[in-house]
């Protein structure tokens, strides 16, 4: 199976499969797996989890690379929802995520060079209603990336919010 026509900050359809381990390539549309831009690799997938394949650039190693995010597809309490925050800014410090103030993820990281560091990805579940989000640098709270105010968390849905581009076009 495959995923096609993904493009820069977009999500492809989602493709279900049986627990394994699956060779992944990621190319442009149309390439052949011989013109890869990631890949060939192996993953491998358990049963009951859900996974997005996330390619970000890594300015040190000057490439594209690949991450698993396993996401937290539990059920949702009732009346509340979930947030997948993901960090994709290669340049920048570790992130805060502060929900209405308060610190609820602390010291996401930009996923390391190797595929076993942490992939840059972490989820919450909140109650449901109007919260305000601000992603902002670890240690620093003057230093605020993103606010988000007045976003609307459903009951029952998942939103993943991910932080792209570089520190100075987050």
């Amino acid at each position: 199976p495959e995923a096609q026509d993904a493009e820069y900050v977009s999500i492809s359809r989602w493709v279900e499969l049986e627990s394994a381990v699956y060779e992944i390539a990621i190319t442009a549309n149309g390439a052949p797996i011989e013109q890869a831009l990631i890949g060939p690799l192996d993953i491998v997938l358990e049963g009951g989890q859900w996974n997005t394949i996330a390619v970000v650039f890594n300015q040190e190693l000057n490439s594209l690379i690949a991450r698993i995010v396993r996401e937290d597809y539990s059920p949702i309490p009732e009346g509340s929802g979930r947030i997948t925050f993901f960090h994709a800014v290669p340049d920048a410090p570790s992130l805060d995520i502060a929900i209405n103030q308060q610190v609820f993820i602390n010291a996401l990281t930009f996923p390391g060079n190797q595929p076993s560091r942490p992939n840059g990805a972490a989820s919450i579940t909140l109650g449901a209603g109007p919260i305000d989000i601000e992603i902002r640098e670890t240690d620093n709270l003057q230093n605020v990336y993103i606010q988000l105010r007045d976003v609307e968390l459903r009951p029952g849905d998942h939103y993943f919010i991910a932080a792209v581009n570089n520190v100075s076009t987050i």
